[in-house]
């Protein structure tokens, strides 16, 4: 059953994972403003580790399908908005398109699988 954003307050059943300290819902949409210093690595290859990203969820079971529009207006270096879809801590896929000033943007997905992480991405030239 599809899920929109109508009126000012969330649907019961969505959760925030970190909550953002400034967020606004609309008629229509989510408006956030992450907090700084925060994203989703496991064990990279250099040793990094965080998992105080944003993300508004909805517990699922089974197949599902997920449709949305993202838009972002990053103002620093590696903003990026996404999608998550997240079985735990060590485990988990985040798709964005992250904010790269004078170069080409990235598309990326980081794969998160028994606690390591693992980026891959290519250039992304729309604005």
């Amino acid at each position: 059953m599809p899920q929109t954003f109508h009126g000012k307050e969330l649907l019961k059943e969505f959760k925030w994972f970190s909550k953002p300290t400034h967020f606004e819902l609309n008629e229509q949409h989510l408006v956030m403003k992450p907090n700084v210093n925060t994203d989703f690595w496991q064990r990279t290859h250099n040793g990094f580790q965080v998992d105080n990203g944003h993300f508004l969820y909805k517990e699922v079971s089974g197949d599902f399908q997920l449709t949305t529009k993202v838009h972002t207006k990053p103002l620093n270096r590696y903003d990026q908005a996404g999608l998550m879809v997240r079985v735990s801590k060590d485990t988990w896929i985040k798709s964005s398109v992250e904010y790269i000033p004078n170069e080409s943007n990235k598309l990326g997905a980081v794969v998160t699988n028994n606690g390591y992480s693992d980026w891959s991405t290519q250039d992304f030239e729309e604005d």
